[in-house]
């Protein structure tokens, strides 16, 4: 199965999706450590609370970047 990336995480956009997760990473109690902005994808590393799941963090952060960016 082949993979279709849309390569969209460039320029302004990168800026603008660097700043959003670093303010819900802080919301949600968390430090990030690394980001790394790629083309087509995101790597992210951040140490978690015990009493946080990482699918609450990273729902919460990716609906609301795709709120506010594409808008």
């Amino acid at each position: 199965m082949i993979k279709y990336r849309f390569r969209i995480l460039k320029g302004l956009v990168a800026e603008e999706l660097y700043k959003t997760i670093d303010v819900y990473c802080g919301r949600m109690g968390c430090e990030m450590v690394e980001l790394n902005i790629q083309e087509d994808h995101v790597h992210l590393l951040v140490p978690m609370p015990p009493n946080e799941s990482v699918s609450k963090l990273l729902g919460t952060v990716k609906g609301k970047i795709v709120i506010q960016i594409f808008r």
